[in-house]
């Protein structure tokens, strides 16, 4: 590290408030240069001491919450130079409620129910277990970047879940087709979307490869009609907010769901819990593959779009019970293939 660039970090850190500190100031330093490193970092003058900051309180954060030593750990994620109001407004804006237009009116249809099962039928499902991501049928994750689109990206994933369960190849759908045109099914491109207006997209425009459409991490202009289709769907279906109703859907097909994924952005493993300080205040688009039991705890496996190289390979893992942040709230989708 350059002379310079160390004397800065130390001085920044040496006029922050007088809080009690859990390392040393040289060891924040060489925990940030890290940081810098690894994800490639470059900052302005005036952000760089912001961005350190930040830095060290999510260290704190991580430090004392692993200490407790509860269901889930945390860690120095890509997120770790954000407040947790920058990160809520950078990435947690790809969920629109269903509240307007034709989402309304397709949210409102009625969706699939399932039998209600005994406390020791739901605990014999998931001591059985069940999960896609272990049996080839998906490629790795993909990372969204700077654009709230986790909407598309969930429906392009449960779409590539139908089409290879119906046999197809196994590839990645085109993501940015969506982004661009989804404004002519209600969907608002990186300014968030619902899986209703997803799925209409599809339906009416069709699915298509990521070839012919390579992901930009922004809006551009609709290619739409430009491009082939590998095919439509026929429908969606609607899944009841319950956990039996989860994990019975999810074993025809992965399924788009919603949370809120506050606590995620410190996430590094294990199972989500209500320690986790999480809400129901819905804000992020995922992916049910799974569940399972670990140590006596029932969860779900969820796959996430924020690279393979975040969380568990690119998911995380939720406790069942509760309100498991929100995720029964709107309840779950998948396609149909026409």
């Amino acid at each position: 590290m350059r002379l310079v660039t160390l004397i800065v970090l130390l001085v920044v850190l040496c006029t922050a408030s007088s809080e009690a500190w859990l390392f040393k100031d040289n060891e924040y330093v060489q925990m940030f240069q890290s940081f810098i490193t690894k994800f490639k970092r470059a900052y302005s003058t005036s952000a760089f001491a912001k961005k350190l900051l930040a830095f060290k309180a999510n260290v704190d954060k991580i430090t004392a919450a692993n200490k407790k030593k509860l269901s889930f750990a945390l860690g120095v994620t890509e997120f770790a130079d954000l407040t947790t109001s920058e990160f809520k407004a950078k990435y947690l804006t790809g969920v629109r409620a269903p509240t307007s237009g034709v989402a309304l009116i397709e949210a409102e249809a009625e969706g699939e129910t399932y039998a209600d099962m005994s406390q020791e039928e739901l605990n014999q499902v998931f001591n059985d277990g069940f999960d896609w991501s272990s049996k080839n049928l998906l490629l790795a994750p993909r990372h969204q970047g700077d654009c709230g689109s986790c909407w598309a990206f969930a429906m392009a994933s449960t779409l590539e879940g139908a089409v290879g369960l119906a046999g197809g190849k196994k590839q990645y759908l085109g993501v940015q087709p969506a982004v661009s045109c989804g404004g002519q099914s209600g969907c608002g491109g990186c300014s968030g979307g619902f899986a209703t207006c997803a799925f209409k997209f599809a339906r009416d425009f069709g699915y298509f490869k990521e070839s012919d459409a390579p992901y930009k991490e922004k809006e551009t202009a609709c290619m739409s009609k430009k491009l082939t289709p590998l095919g439509k769907i026929k429908e969606h279906k609607k899944i009841e907010g319950t956990t039996a109703a989860y994990t019975t859907a999810v074993q025809k097909n992965p399924l788009w769901v919603a949370l809120d994924a506050a606590p995620l952005q410190l996430y590094r493993s294990g199972i989500l819990s209500q320690d986790s300080n999480c809400t129901i205040e819905v804000t992020h688009a995922v992916v049910m593959v799974g569940y399972g039991t670990d140590k006596g705890v029932q969860f779900l496996n969820i796959r996430n779009s924020w690279g393979p190289t975040w969380g568990e390979k690119g998911h995380f893992r939720i406790a069942a019970s509760g309100i498991a942040c929100g995720m029964y709230k709107w309840g779950a989708y998948y396609p149909v293939l026409a």
